[in-house]
């Protein structure tokens, strides 16, 4: 159970664009830098809170020399983690509509008109997301090891009409948007989910697990076309072992929902056989000269599933 938002600042602007960046300043100067492009709606009060997330690197000083031009607010969490960023900036949110993005991000000039408009018009129950496109740093993924990766690396596109998602369907970090009232009736984000740089094996599952909450109290995801961005995917994200990794997080997620119901004292026997089998056709496909990129995924959610268990029992 997720507590409730204990909320520091009253709902008194109308936008909060929360942004939480880990030592990644040359991004967030970036991002920044093409959000003053911006088409803001007259009479709009926003503000642009970047949560620091323990960074090493100039962060800060980035937040403070894009203040003469922005409405930048500049928060530290020192906790190390997606979530606990996450929930630092609801918790400083002054907004009655908060919108989610990343430091390595470049919203098109509409992209805040356009959330801000759809709220206005459709301002209970429902919260909202957009397309994001994807522009690689390097050379263009293999198409067929693209079809595996994570929305996060190969985009998000439902289409070009606006319409309500489906609840296997789910916006991802760098672009949604979601009313103050939703995240206080649903409550922060699980701090056992979500990127965090000092644990052992990776997690992700932070917006798919708060978006399944909110359909769970009766909110629909809308999606808007028109509030779109382009991400900028790091050279190194597009690998096989990247994209592995995302997987192996999936395959803890999905073993973590499972352990509501209970702990095994051990694992299950099936467990043991299907990794077995999922090592072997990797290691098959592989001495057979394929890219064996599914035996491969296959491999690394199975991994994730035992990873959820491992955790369980130690922290049980």
């Amino acid at each position: 159970m997720i507590p409730l938002m204990q909320w520091d600042s009253p709902a008194c602007l109308d936008v909060s664009i929360v942004l939480c960046t880990w030592n990644n300043a040359a991004q967030l100067d970036r991002m920044l830098t093409a959000m003053r492009d911006s088409n803001i709606p007259s009479g709009l009060k926003w503000e642009l809170i970047v949560v620091n997330n323990n960074s090493t690197d100039h962060t800060k000083q980035i937040a403070a020399k894009h203040r003469e031009y922005l409405p930048v607010v500049h928060v530290f969490e020192a906790e190390q983690g997606e979530s606990p960023a996450r929930n630092t900036g609801l918790r400083a949110a002054h907004g009655k509509l908060i919108i989610s993005t990343d430091d390595d991000v470049r919203p098109d000039p509409q992209w805040i008109k356009q959330y801000w408009q759809a709220f206005c018009d459709q301002p209970e129950n429902t919260f909202f997301g957009g397309l994001v496109r994807c522009e690689y740093d390097g050379p263009a993924p293999d198409p067929k090891l693209l079809q595996y990766a994570p929305a996060s690396v190969r985009g998000t596109n439902f289409g070009g009409k606006a319409r309500v998602l489906r609840k296997d369907e789910s916006f991802i970090a760098p672009n949604w948007a979601c009313p103050r009232a939703a995240f206080q009736q649903v409550g922060g984000y699980d701090t056992d989910l979500g990127l965090n740089p000092n644990l052992p094996y990776p997690r992700t599952g932070t917006e798919t697990d708060m978006m399944r909450r909110l359909h769970d109290h009766g909110w629909q995801a809308r999606y808007l076309p028109s509030a779109s961005l382009t991400h900028l995917v790091a050279s190194h994200k597009t690998s096989l072992k990247h994209i592995g990794s995302y997987r192996r997080a999936g395959g803890f997620y999905d073993q973590y929902l499972q352990l509501d119901h209970g702990v095994p004292r051990h694992t299950p026997p099936w467990m043991y056989r299907e990794a077995v089998a999922r090592l072997g056709r990797f290691m098959w496909d592989r001495l057979r000269g394929k890219p064996a990129y599914q035996s491969y995924i296959n491999w690394q959610i199975m991994r994730g599933r035992f990873d959820a268990l491992s955790w369980r029992r130690k922290t049980a």
